[in-house]
């Protein structure tokens, strides 16, 4: 087994194209592109492997984990940052398509049946 070791990185603290904060989510759709979740600017980026900037979509607050199915749809997990935001914006997933068009979402925060409470990590099953 090999050692892993660094290769790039790239993106630095802002708002502006590339610029991230607090990415969490990061996922490779089918034509190998690298996608982020931004979860203070509400969006989520898609770069090449390389880095190089390619477009910003903007997403319900707060996005966390995100996983892809197999049409590239996005699932996103969303959390509040302080509980004190919850009515504004709650736990919920929400799904968009590969162009970064809001499909649908569901959940909201609490802890009953199908309510969240701080969704984190997703994965979709093939």
């Amino acid at each position: 087994m090999s050692t892993p070791r660094f290769l790039l990185e790239w993106g630095k603290q802002g708002d502006g194209k590339g610029e991230l904060n607090i990415p969490i989510g990061l996922a490779i759709n089918q034509e190998d592109e690298v996608i982020v979740t931004d979860f203070y600017n509400s969006r989520v980026q898609e770069f090449t492997t390389e880095g190089r900037f390619l477009a910003a979509f903007p997403v319900l607050p707060n996005p966390g984990g995100m996983a892809l199915d197999a049409s590239g749809n996005w699932f996103i997990s969303h959390f509040c940052a302080f509980k004190a935001e919850e009515e504004k914006k709650p736990d919920r997933i929400s799904v968009y398509d590969p162009e970064g068009n809001f499909l649908r979402e569901w959940g909201q925060s609490g802890t009953g049946d199908g309510e969240l409470n701080y969704p984190g990590g997703i994965v979709i099953g093939n």
